[in-house]
């Protein structure tokens, strides 16, 4: 019998899931969504409608390329 000693690794994320969102400079107010990596779950964030890192703009997207 053969076994063998790979180290299975979980699937890649997409890069999006990476990103530390940033609000930007505006006071929009806008409700949009990033990957907490150390919680492991989607977050909603604030993000002022101008500029800054918005990794996804609904939950659904970021729990599909997320979790």
């Amino acid at each position: 019998m053969i076994l063998s000693c790979e180290e299975k690794k979980p699937p890649s994320l997409s890069v999006e899931c990476y990103l530390d969102p940033d609000p930007g400079p505006c006071k929009a107010s806008i409700p949009r969504y990033y990957y907490d990596e150390e919680a492991k779950v989607c977050k909603e964030f604030k993000w002022g409608g101008c500029d800054g890192v918005v990794p996804f703009e609904t939950m659904k997207e970021c729990d599909d390329a997320c979790e």
